[in-house]
């Protein structure tokens, strides 16, 4: 069993809590947090700089259900408060030698509906990237790609996605649908 700590200071302030430096590891996975956390219901001004860090990102495929890999990983960046959705800010993440980099609005409704976000990938295995999407047929290549993805009632609406897996250039717009076996998806691929 994993050695647990944590050590900080949270500080009562007018509206709100300030974090001071907070750091929480359990064995090797290690957890820093700063910065304030608002009042609820609104938790408005909320602003935290996260920095979270491990040897093993395998160890979390069973807590949120998908299938990680067995790599040292790191995500680190700034969440906020923002319109009805958490506004995520050089959010950075690195599995292995992949990174992917996120700046926009994750909404905490069901279904994430509403969500819109910016990104840009590189490094990524096209193979394991369709596994934790229920796409099959990607290659065990680099998967490269920049572009715009919201979440809508219909589905994912990936937006002038561009980029590459091996030596295949791609541009991707329109619609992945939540549906079994992606029926009713609509993109416009080119490559």
């Amino acid at each position: 069993q994993d050695a647990f700590e944590i050590e900080g200071r949270l500080l009562r302030v007018d509206g709100g809590v300030r974090v001071d430096e907070i750091s929480l590891s359990l064995g090797s996975t290690m957890l820093a947090v700063q910065g304030f956390v608002g009042d609820a219901p609104e938790h408005t001004c909320t602003e935290l700089d996260l920095d979270l860090r491990g040897s093993d990102l395998a160890r979390f495929s069973e807590a949120i259900g998908l299938n990680l890999p067995d790599q040292p990983f790191r995500i680190g960046g700034r969440l906020g408060q923002g319109e009805g959705a958490i506004a995520l800010k050089d959010v950075e993440a690195t599995v292995g030698s992949g990174r992917v980099r996120v700046d926009g609005h994750l909404t905490t409704e069901a279904g994430l509906i509403g969500t819109d976000l910016r990104f840009s990938a590189d490094g990524l295995d096209a193979l394991h990237i369709g596994d934790l999407l229920g796409l099959d047929g990607l290659p065990s290549s680099r998967l490269r790609a920049v572009g715009e993805v919201s979440v809508t009632s219909a589905g994912y609406r990936p937006k002038n996605v561009r980029g590459s897996i091996a030596d295949v250039d791609f541009t991707v717009d329109g619609l992945i649908t939540r549906n079994r076996h992606l029926a009713g998806s609509s993109l416009e691929i080119d490559a």
